[in-house]
Parts: C-alpha cells; sequence; structure tokens
C-alpha cells in the first residue's frame, strides 16, 4: 500500500475569491428576513388584490371559465396588473414548464398567459389573455396563477444599492373551470361551523376566524364564496349593490379534493 502526503492548501491571492474567482465585494448581499405575524399574515390574505393599498395590484382577482371542453378553443379572459409605483416593473407569470421547474414530472399548466412576461411603466397598466386548457374529462380543475413583479432596477444587484433595494412582489389569481357538461353532480359538502361568532374588539380593528370546507364525496367540487349581504336590508334592487357588511372571506372559490 503507497501512501500519499495530504493535500496542501495554497492561500488564495490578495484580491481574489473563492475558485469561481468572484470578489467579496461582487457577491450579492444578505438582506435580513423576519417571519410575518398571524395578524399580518390574516391582513395580507383579507386585503383585495385591487386595493389602492397595494402597490401592485391586479384584477379581477377570481376567473370561472365555467364549462369547458378538451376538444375545442375555450373562451379567453382578461387580467388587468397595474403598477402603482414610481419605478418600471417587470412582470413573469410562473407557468410549469416554461417560466418555472414543474413540481412533479408530470406536471402540465392548466392556464396560459399572453403575454408571459412584459415591462409595465410608472403608474401604468398592462392586460394579459388567460386561456384554461383542461387535462380531463368529468372533472372540475383549477389551480393559482402566480406572477412575479420586480422593479426593472433590481434586475442586478449591482445596480442597485442594498438600502435602497425593492423585494419582489408576488401576485396571484384563483382561477378553475370544468369539463361536466350535462352531467348531473350532487356535491357534497361539511361546514365545520354553521355559526360563527367574532370576539369583541374596537371600530376599525380586524378579528378573524376559520371554518373547515371538507369534501366527503368520491369526486371534486368547486365552491364559491358570494359577497355578503345584510339579511335585514336585503331586497331585489339591491342585489347589484357593493355591500356594506363589515364581513369578508378567503379564498372566495376554489376546487376541493374528495
Amino acid at each position: 500500500i503507497r501512501e500519499y502526503p495530504p493535500p496542501v492548501e495554497e492561500p488564495l491571492a490578495e484580491g481574489r475569491g473563492d475558485e469561481d474567482g468572484l470578489e467579496e465585494e461582487e457577491r450579492p448581499p444578505e438582506v435580513p428576513t423576519h417571519t410575518p405575524s398571524a395578524t399580518a399574515s390574516f391582513l395580507e390574505l383579507m386585503l383585495p388584490m385591487d386595493s389602492p393599498l397595494r402597490d401592485i395590484t391586479i384584477a379581477p382577482a377570481d376567473l370561472d371559465f365555467g364549462s369547458c371542453s378538451t376538444l375545442t378553443m375555450n373562451e379567453k379572459q382578461s387580467v388587468v396588473i397595474t403598477n402603482r409605483t414610481s419605478q418600471k416593473v417587470a412582470v413573469v407569470w410562473m407557468l410549469p414548464g416554461e417560466t418555472r421547474v414543474p413540481c412533479t414530472p408530470d406536471e402540465k399548466a392548466l392556464f396560459s398567459v399572453y403575454p408571459v412576461q412584459c415591462d409595465i411603466k410608472p403608474r401604468g397598466s398592462q392586460e394579459f389573455t388567460v386561456s384554461f386548457r383542461p387535462q380531463s374529462e368529468k372533472g372540475y380543475e383549477g389551480e393559482i396563477l402566480e406572477a412575479v413583479v420586480f422593479q426593472k432596477i433590481n434586475r442586478n444587484f449591482r445596480l442597485v444599492n442594498l438600502s435602497r433595494f425593492t423585494p419582489p412582489w408576488t401576485v396571484a389569481i384563483k382561477g378553475m373551470g370544468h369539463t361536466m357538461g350535462g352531467t348531473r353532480n350532487d356535491p357534497r359538502l361539511d361546514i365545520s361551523e354553521s355559526n360563527i361568532r367574532f370576539r369583541a374588539c374596537h371600530a376599525g380593528d380586524r378579528s378573524y376566524q376559520v371554518a373547515m370546507l371538507t369534501n366527503p364525496g368520491d369526486t371534486r367540487i368547486s365552491y364559491r364564496i358570494l359577497p355578503p349581504a345584510d339579511a335585514t336590508e336585503l331586497s331585489t334592487s339591491d342585489l347589484g349593490r357593493p355591500s356594506s357588511v363589515p364581513f369578508r372571506a378567503w379564498p372566495t372559490q376554489g376546487i376541493i379534493l374528495p
């Protein structure tokens, strides 16, 4: 057996970094992160996606394509992203197999977006066309479409100072559709709470409660939560008016697996 002496590590030359040849000052700066509180998380969920309090807004937040077919071209819908900041931003839709890596080998995109990426001027808007491509027959399908929005100046860490760095935004919409056609479907749904009581709070404060929707059947079902209405003042003429009832739910639509 022949023994070899251990390798001797030579000191790096002055002014040089690691094996990649990057200088230390060229490395991306480390940004401290913090975990938001439960109240902040609920506030972010409940704040409407088109609220003027948001820097980047999107409308509508929900897309329902209704009855569709896997054989024919389905009707397209439009969403609008608005840039309320004073900087030019870039938008990139996260589509599996196109702009992001699929989570599973057989994952396919249910929706396609055009354009997939583009720039939006300060205080400008951009319209995107969304189409639904169902993958199966006799069922409900849906997913969350996410778009990453970042300031153009932040496309390279060398172009911006850490103290002026603005993290990217993520805006999302929920889309769904079905291929049930004329098939009769009797959905079954269990709700964990038939009556929801909120704890006492001051005027202007927020209080949150959680309810669970369960699908005990053997097929997927879709749901949609309608805007709240004041039962004491409800009339036929009031159905189309915006409600002043201080309740809001999230998510407002989706697909529940069996």
